[in-house]
């Protein structure tokens, strides 16, 4: 039988995400600060916040902007992201999230398979969103946050004021209708758009506020980038509490302890490179960071023992959270470190869901302390991939179950246990890499007759993509198969390493076996010590 949450049903509104925030933040003092942005310390109260909004779905209507259509935000950490996703959400649109460091290449993917209808992005991408734009029939308009020559601003759209308020003119069917469409490669495979609609959304909030409740007082400092949806669902449970928001456009020790100080924190989210550099530095001494209660590591697999010596030297509560972008982002397991500070458990399913762990080979549901696939079900679950009905089929089960693609158990006290990951996806300091997309890359490459690429361990990053390469012939080398890569590709997908080799290792169907490469370069590795 699934394991199901030990806390208590939550009642989830049936309500357009945008609404629901809307009208939530209504009760706090309309003065109260909400946002405020560390890069130029520009700051909005909740009041400053609706308007803003109102405004910017008045443009988006006037402009055209049907119930359906794609608004891309190709944006780094800034308050304007936010009132855009909720503009576009009130016209019953769907907003799509997009890296800006990303290259042309990159995102030419992302957009022919979804089709924005207007792009948002800052000054420093501009030129490289709008070639691609160009290149795509649907994109009407690149926006600009800022002020950039030949493009239109956002300062400018929202300046007009026709006093028209658009949510009631448009119903969303709030558990089919798509809120929002980041990618993700799942666990294996190229980037897929994930369709996460508005009741999975809201149900998010509210699960979280099981273990991320916060208080009118409290400040979070969030650095991880909006456009994935670890940081996109932590700032709208921030703003939807009350609480201020201090938004960071990079991440940098010194800079985030000085944000610390200055906006008295409370509480922020991490990925595992983060906390290293807390655990690496003496930070805390030359730096008051006594504001900080809580600090939420999520992302990639971090060891109890890291987070415990990180919790000791902030004397504050270091929680560790696993999920994924196909459940909403929401911590499908949580485990606060209060509770068993000892313990390498993940933590325990969280409300309104259920788990379950299945061998690998067969499907059949295990019992406790027994190894397999973690499996997931609950509201917040995806609908599916965009545009992709087998990938789908290969990953919820017709009862709704999501297949995790992680590997664990859970024990006599249903305490769940992430032991490994996804067989193929790497994470580099937080970010998923997926092997098939830097392969099929290099497979492009009129030198290279065979590749597979694989995750490495490496100590600050977690993990740094190594290609295993079958030459065409033979001058090709090393560094020029990283540079081809590096031309196409972001900096955390570049190649940390490649060895040639005369053959892939692969199954009779043809799937690249990663797992003996990662068994040999183990073996390298060890008789190397």
């Amino acid at each position: 039988m699934p394991i199901k949450s030990v806390f208590p049903d939550i009642c989830v509104p049936e309500v357009n995400f945008a609404e629901y925030v809307l009208k939530t933040i209504q009760q706090y003092p309309p003065t109260k600060t909400a946002l405020v942005s560390a890069f130029n310390e520009k700051s909005y109260t909740y009041q400053e916040i609706a308007e803003i909004v109102r405004k910017c779905a008045s443009f988006l209507k006037r402009s055209g902007l049907q119930k359906g259509d794609i608004v891309a935000l190709c944006s780094p950490n800034i308050p304007e992201f936010m009132f855009v996703f909720l503009a576009t959400a009130l016209c019953g649109s769907t907003i799509t999230t997009c890296n800006p460091l990303y290259t042309s290449y990159e995102i030419m993917q992302q957009f022919k398979d979804s089709k924005p209808v207007f792009v948002f992005t800052v000054p420093e991408h501009a030129k490289k969103v709008k070639a691609v734009t160009e290149q795509l029939p649907t994109a009407n308009e690149v926006i600009v946050f800022g002020d950039y020559v030949g493009f239109r601003s956002f300062k400018s759209l929202i300046s007009v004021d026709d006093g028209t308020y658009y949510p009631n003119n448009v119903k969303v069917d709030v558990f089919n209708d798509i809120l929002v469409l980041p990618y993700s490669s799942g666990t294996t495979g190229n980037p897929k758009g994930v369709m996460l609609s508005h009741y999975s959304f809201v149900s998010s909030l509210f699960i979280v506020r099981i273990y991320w409740k916060t208080f009118l007082q409290d400040v979070e400092y969030l650095v991880l980038p909006l456009f994935h949806i670890y940081g996109m669902l932590r700032s709208f449970s921030y703003l939807e509490q009350g609480s201020t928001l201090v938004l960071d456009e990079r991440f940098d020790l010194e800079r985030m302890a000085k944000a610390i100080e200055t906006y008295k924190v409370t509480s922020c989210a991490v990925v595992p490179p983060m906390l290293l550099a807390f655990a690496k530095s003496n930070i805390e001494q030359t730096h008051n960071l006594s504001t900080m209660k809580s600090m939420i590591v999520g992302a990639a697999p971090v060891s109890p023992s890291l987070a415990t010596l990180v919790a000791k030297k902030l004397n504050c509560n270091v929680d560790l959270a696993w999920g994924m972008t196909e459940t909403s982002g929401v911590p499908v397991i949580l485990n606060k470190m209060a509770w068993r500070i000892s313990s390498d458990a993940s933590g325990l399913v969280a409300p309104l869901n259920s788990m379950k762990v299945c061998d690998l080979q067969t499907g059949k549901e295990l019992g406790p302390n027994e190894v397999g696939e973690l499996l997931v079900k609950g509201p917040e679950i995806m609908l599916g991939y965009y545009n992709n009905p087998v990938a789908t089929a290969n990953t919820l089960e017709k009862d709704g179950f999501l297949h995790t693609g992680d590997i664990g158990y859970y024990d006599e006290f249903n305490q769940f246990y992430v032991k490994d990951r996804a067989k193929e996806l790497i994470k580099y300091k937080g970010f998923q890499v997926p092997p098939a997309e830097i392969e099929h890359v290099l497979m492009d490459h009129p030198e290279i007759a065979d590749a597979a690429v694989i995750g490495i361990p490496d100590e600050e990053a977690g993990e740094v993509p190594m290609a295993f390469v079958v030459k065409r012939i033979e001058s090709l080398s090393a560094s020029q198969v990283q540079s081809f890569v590096k031309d196409k590709l972001s900096s955390f997908k570049h190649l940390r390493g490649v060895e040639f080799v005369s053959s892939i290792p692969k199954s009779a169907s043809g799937k690249i076996l990663r797992r003996l490469l990662r068994d040999n370069e183990n073996l390298k590795t060890k008789s190397k010590l």
